[in-house]
């Protein structure tokens, strides 16, 4: 394959991902700032704001985006050396040194619709809504190695290309939530019961492609291996030899708004402890469960293969010969024999039920109070989903100043990444508060450097706040 090919497949396929992927890495920045409601969202049982009511309208009470992958995109294009300083330029062997031997894209994107929290004596209780979205894109480094190589170093051989995945969803989740103060104070502990409703989802259970070239290089193989589910509100169309040619749209946008269907359940359990009146300990698991799709469901199974033994073009010169076969026409005929490998049958798609687990979180942190103002917290992530886990470690300072500005300065090792710095800010405005959290500030000045990029803000209303002498 020649340089530039390889080339133009390789940054079709970063573009592609860039375009549609962020992070599973939550913004863990906010998690001991002071003053915030949205601690919750991290554990039910932590509050780091006093305030009597907080409520939430739609689009102004929360968004977060965040984006992260195995490596950077100044991996693969960034400025030359010598006569090339001034140029961008593509650094195909440099992109493929970086890659891991599994590489994923992730990208994760959270609207809060409503919010109301509103706190009794010794206890909170919260109710939200919101709408989130996910689309995770993971390719072995083999793949890329192939794209780059060719098949020539493989002769007489099979070449595994890897295991591919893409996963995407879309659901809207009503959340009801409550914590307890026990012991005096100095125990917390809180719950939180979400329903569920799935309005989009992509699985993927199995996507595997080899290639197998023949010793003399007469022919090359190509074989996949596909195991797909889908649910969307679309019906499958098929050509008049039953292979798949598009969807027929069904949207309608107040069903796919409103819609109760696909319903699944979740909790939230966590628990803090005051151990001394300095420190302070807390844990938390989210997100413990899944959306099961019902309707509107398709599973593609697939096991296809085909040769390339080249093309003979001995009855293509005289169009006057009877098996006259034009160069074009022969050209398409083996495309369409290559895109079957693919493009399903009808007998290749069913319409069965599957579940869609969420990814769950463990946050493990304590903090130090160093007086009633300001605070020094470490915290432990663990991301966990379809078999792959992840861990993140954030420290942080967390300071109220005055009664009205909350701020917070954070380190965090995450994604094989150790240059994360990160800011929280948080002011009161009368009885608005607005807010904005990011662990890697550094990545919002020059995002084509980071792995890692998360931003969330938001306002809220508070109306009764007083301000406490927080040690968490």
């Amino acid at each position: 394959m020649k340089a530039k090919n390889i080339t133009i497949l390789i940054s079709g396929i970063i573009l592609l991902a860039a375009t549609i992927t962020t992070s599973a890495q939550e913004s863990t920045t906010m998690y001991f700032m002071k003053g915030m409601s949205q601690s919750t969202m991290y554990n039910p049982a932590l509050h780091n704001d006093s305030s009597a009511v907080v409520i939430g309208l739609p689009g102004l009470s929360g968004m977060y985006f965040g984006l992260n992958s195995d490596f950077a995109v100044n991996d693969l294009i960034h400025y030359g050396t010598g006569n090339m300083s001034d140029s961008l330029v593509i650094d195909i062997d440099g992109f493929h040194n970086a890659l891991k031997d599994q590489n994923t894209f992730r990208q994760n994107f959270d609207m809060s619709i409503f919010y109301l929290g509103f706190r009794t004596k010794n206890a909170f209780v919260s109710f939200s809504v919101n709408e989130k979205e996910s689309a995770q894109i993971g390719f072995a480094k083999s793949f890329i190695t192939f794209l780059k190589e060719g098949n020539a170093p493989y002769m007489g051989k099979t070449q595994d290309l890897g295991s591919f995945e893409f996963n995407s969803y879309h659901y809207r989740e009503y959340a009801l939530g409550y914590s307890q103060e026990l012991m005096n104070g100095r125990l917390s502990v809180g719950a939180k019961f979400k329903a569920l409703f799935g309005k989009f989802s992509l699985q993927t259970e199995n996507l595997n492609f080899t290639v197998e070239t023949a010793a003399d290089g007469s022919s090359v193989k190509l074989q996949t291996d596909m195991q797909l589910n889908f649910s969307a509100p679309v019906t499958p169309e098929y050509n008049e030899d039953d292979y798949f040619k598009g969807f027929e749209d069904n949207f309608e946008p107040s069903e796919y708004v409103l819609g109760s269907d696909n319903m699944g359940m979740a909790f939230d359990l966590g628990a803090v402890f005051k151990v001394t009146p300095k420190v302070t300990v807390s844990a938390s698991i989210i997100d413990i469960g899944k959306i099961p799709f019902k309707t509107n469901v398709y599973n593609v199974t697939k096991n296809e293969s085909y040769t390339w033994e080249g093309l003979d073009f001995s009855n293509s010169m005289d169009d006057t010969d009877p098996n006259y076969i034009s160069a074009d026409d022969m050209m398409d005929e083996e495309m369409e024999k290559l895109k079957a490998v693919v493009k399903p049958k009808r007998s290749e798609i069913s319409s069965n039920a599957f579940d869609m687990n969420l990814p769950t979180k463990v946050f493990i942190g304590g903090t130090y109070a160093l007086n009633s103002k300001l605070n020094f917290g470490l915290l432990d992530r663990l991301y966990m989903y379809n078999g792959e886990t992840a861990n993140s470690i954030t420290v942080s300072a967390n300071a109220m100043l005055g009664n009205f500005f909350s701020v917070t300065g954070s380190y965090s090792a995450m994604n094989g990444t150790y240059d994360n710095l990160g800011l929280g800010l948080a002011m009161r405005l009368g009885f608005l508060q607005l807010y904005m959290a990011s662990d890697n500030l550094m990545a919002l000045s020059d995002p084509a450097k980071a792995q890692a990029v998360n931003v969330r803000f938001g306002l809220n209303i508070l109306f009764g706040r007083k301000y406490q002498n927080f040690v968490h």
